[in-house]
Order: C-alpha cells, then sequence, then structure tokens
C-alpha cells in the first residue's frame, strides 16, 4: 500500500464500508463521522478528501473552505445526496474536484480517485526535478528519461510546441498525459496561462458554461456574467483532461 492517505467525512457506516473496500488498495483510509473530527484529521494533510455535505446540522460548504486553507495539496471529492447545479459550480470555484451524487457508482469513485493520486504523484515528481529553462521543467523531467521512446516523445513535443494545432495526448491513468501537455505549453514560448479542465468532474448541463462562460440568470444560481474557461486560456493552453468521460454527445 502507498503512503498516500485518504479521509471520509461520512456519518454512513455503510459508506465507510463501501470506501475502505473499494480504495483500501490504494491507499490508506481514514472515516471519521464528524465535520469536527475531519478538521482534525487535515494536519496530516490528506490526498484526498471525500465530504458528505449533508452530514448533521453543519454546511459542509464552508468545510470545503477549511481543507482548501488547511490543506492546500489535498483533492476534495464532494459527495452529496442531492443534485443541485448552482452549487456544485460555486464548490468547484472554492476548491473542490468534483461534485458526486449518491449512491455514488463504487467503480466511479474509485476511478476519480486513482486519477486524483497519479495527478499528485506525477506533479511531485515534477517539482522534485530540476528545471531548464530552455524548455521549461515538463520536459526537463521528460527528458531525464534515458530510452528512445522518450527521447523520441521529447522531439515530437520540441516539433509540436510552435504549432497553433490542437494535440491529442492519449495514455492510461498515471502515465502523464498532464506533464507532456505542460511540457508543450512551456516549449510553445506562450505568454497566456495554461488553463485545465478535469471534464471527468464536470456536470453535463454545466459543460458549456463552463467552457463558454453565461450572462446572470442563465440557470438556477447563476447571479452574474463569466467568462469561460476557453477565454480564460486565451494566449495560453486549454488542456481537455479526461476528455474522454465526456458523454458521447457533448465531445464534438
Amino acid at each position: 500500500m502507498s503512503d498516500d492517505l485518504v479521509l471520509l467525512v461520512d456519518d454512513d457506516p455503510d459508506i465507510h464500508f463501501v470506501v475502505e473496500q473499494v480504495l483500501g488498495d490504494l491507499a490508506k483510509v481514514q472515516c471519521v463521522t464528524t465535520m469536527e473530527e475531519g478538521a482534525a484529521a487535515l494536519d496530516a494533510q490528506p490526498s484526498v478528501v471525500l465530504i458528505d455535505l449533508e452530514l448533521g446540522t453543519l454546511k459542509g460548504d464552508s468545510f470545503v473552505d477549511r481543507v482548501v486553507e488547511a490543506s492546500p495539496l489535498s483533492t476534495v471529492i464532494v459527495i452529496s445526496g442531492v443534485r443541485d447545479t448552482a452549487r456544485a459550480v460555486d464548490l468547484m470555484r472554492r476548491g473542490a474536484e468534483d461534485y458526486l451524487v449518491k449512491p455514488v457508482e463504487p467503480l466511479l469513485l474509485r476511478r476519480r480517485v486513482e486519477r486524483a493520486l497519479a495527478r499528485q504523484r506525477n506533479a511531485s515528481s515534477a517539482a522534485a526535478s530540476p528545471s531548464s529553462e530552455a524548455d521549461g521543467p515538463s520536459l526537463n523531467r521528460l527528458g531525464m528519461a534515458t530510452s528512445s521512446l522518450m527521447l523520441d516523445l521529447c522531439s515530437q513535443i520540441r516539433k509540436m510546441a510552435p504549432s497553433e494545432l490542437t494535440a491529442l495526448v492519449i495514455g492510461e491513468t498515471g502515465v502523464g498525459k498532464e506533464l507532456v501537455a505542460r511540457a508543450l505549453h512551456e516549449a510553445s514560448g506562450r505568454t497566456g496561462p495554461f488553463v485545465t479542465v478535469n471534464c471527468g468532474a464536470l456536470p453535463r448541463e454545466l459543460m458549456e458554461a463552463e467552457l463558454f462562460g453565461h450572462t446572470a440568470g442563465a440557470f438556477t444560481g447563476a447571479r452574474g456574467a463569466r467568462k469561460g474557461l476557453v477565454r480564460e486560456a486565451e494566449g495560453g493552453t486549454l488542456f481537455l483532461d479526461e476528455v474522454g468521460d465526456l458523454p458521447v454527445e457533448l465531445q464534438p
């Protein structure tokens, strides 16, 4: 078992059992039943925090803020018995990565946690590597490999980086697709931001609004206008992470 810790804040013992069974081989699982216990457990800097929003009389929304402040490297996955589009948008803007509606499919939960753990490990490895001003830290990290396949990948990135064409990066969870995307961005010389969209975490009804923005009143809870992520990435790179998780009708 790895040293990763998954913290579950939920007062349902059945959920505790399911999470321990589904995630127990991926990481250490700590289950608590109150927000107060959850706040105390943040000292351990868990890799993933699973939060039930409907926990007693306390508001899970404010606990999300607490996690982001006390354990900023933790991936927050919200679990709710209510499908609430406006609330999901608000929580993701606060720092939650995912919003899952009960009953949660165990394999879906496992996949979300696997992805979060893989992303954190890749980020830690990249941060520990020396950087190169010429190509950027991400390409430098890839370039440390000596196999012919990795050297060819680095060569492809250098050739592709100046192009305005869309790049498709294919690979299983954990192989470093985001690292390749960042390397493309850093080697391109673009001055705009690198913006990541976790397609698998966005409810289908919010995808268009998140990508292209919305006006005030476009849907319940949309109190003001907001520019989309496509506009935010202007002059830089938009990385559609796990685009294959989108419903087929939205992928085009």
